[in-house]
């Protein structure tokens, strides 16, 4: 028996339907989200003549730091309104959220799982006390 109750051969059973699962959705999703990706990306790439995407370190509830993808949505400057107008959109549409089927296909994510959490550089523990 695991922690949770479960026989260890249904445990390994479940675990690889979730990433077939993650996999085959994800990979559907992506497919079908990509013109709209590339179209966000080519907006906020016009308006802030940079890279659209970024990267973000996250906590997964085992306590290993991800890379998470994620669209820019902000300006680095602190003069004006930091949330482009672009950026409001994609937030609004949860646009912005598509390049993290990337990290689902990657495995580090999971389409189903618990949500990863902000990594705090001054204080590890954060994460670990925050789920």
């Amino acid at each position: 028996m695991t922690n949770d109750g479960t026989p260890p051969d249904r445990r390994v059973r479940k675990v690889f339907a979730r990433r077939v699962g993650d996999i085959v959705l994800g990979s559907v999703l992506l497919f079908v989200c990509l013109p709209a990706l590339a179209m966000a990306s080519l907006a906020v790439w016009f308006e802030r003549a940079g890279s659209p995407f970024l990267r973000q370190e996250r906590v997964t509830h085992d306590g290993r730091t991800v890379g998470i993808f994620k669209l820019r949505t902000t300006r680095a400057t602190a003069f004006g309104p930091r949330i482009t107008r672009t950026g409001d959109f994609l937030r609004r549409s949860y646009i912005d959220h598509l390049p993290l089927l990337i990290n689902v296909l990657k495995g580090d994510l999971s389409l189903t799982g618990p949500r990863p959490v902000f990594a705090d550089v001054e204080n590890p523990s954060f994460a670990l006390r925050e789920q």
